[in-house]
């Protein structure tokens, strides 16, 4: 009987296990598990971070953008993260007047064919801003007469 008791008392304490919450809604274990690149790494790291249209630390896509316009040399690395946490990195490199890109979604589980790096040149980067839908388009156009989605934002509308 003793052995039941302290055998029941055992499940009940493993089953009471106390979990850490994460430190916002969009960390997880499971992104530092499976990406090998979690959130506040990446923000940490100083990377222009969107995760479901928030977008964190622009300032440094902005000034890429100024640097462009003075046609100084620059770069910035974007990390945007799936729903299901997978980032899709976007890394813009300034030179000689030329904007290069590359794209690497390798570690995005949902990504069909088209899967890992690819690099395009363009000529410019834009910004598109639309009120309708409260969102702040970035891409980069003259890409072989094709447009680059660079990063998109969105702002909830006041209640």
């Amino acid at each position: 009987m003793r052995k039941i008791v302290v055998f029941l008392i055992a499940i009940v304490l493993i089953s009471c296990k106390h979990e850490q919450s994460p430190t916002n809604n969009w960390s997880s274990t499971k992104q530092q598990d499976e990406t090998g690149y979690p959130l506040e790494m990446a923000m940490r790291s100083g990377d222009v971070v969107g995760v479901h249209g928030q977008v964190f630390n622009l300032e440094k896509l902005e000034v890429f953008m100024l640097n462009v316009q003075k046609k100084k040399d620059s770069n910035v690395k974007i990390v945007q993260y799936t729903i299901e946490g997978d980032p899709i990195f976007r890394e813009l490199d300034y030179e000689g007047g030329r904007i290069h890109i590359v794209i690497d979604n390798a570690a995005d589980k949902f990504t069909g064919t088209g899967k890992g790096k690819s690099k395009v040149t363009c000529s410019q980067i834009k910004k598109e801003t639309s009120r309708e839908k409260a969102e702040t388009r970035y891409f980069l156009d003259g890409c072989n007469g094709e447009s680059v989605e660079v990063l998109s934002t969105y702002k909830k509308p006041a209640r």
